[in-house]
C-alpha cells in the first residue's frame, strides 16, 4: 500500500482524522506549503 500524505491543517479535526485513516499519518501543514502555478510545483 502506497503511503498517502494529507495537506491540512495542524490540530484540525478533519485533517488529523483524515491522515490517521491513511494508517500512515503524515499530516503536511497547509502554512507551510507553497504552490508555483506557472511551474505546477508544490514545496
Amino acid at each position: 500500500m502506497p503511503n498517502i500524505g494529507v495537506v491540512g491543517t495542524i490540530d484540525g479535526w478533519s485533517s488529523e482524522k483524515l491522515a490517521e485513516k491513511t494508517g500512515y499519518r503524515l499530516l503536511i501543514d497547509l502554512e507551510k506549503v507553497s504552490l508555483d502555478l506557472a511551474s505546477g510545483s508544490a514545496w
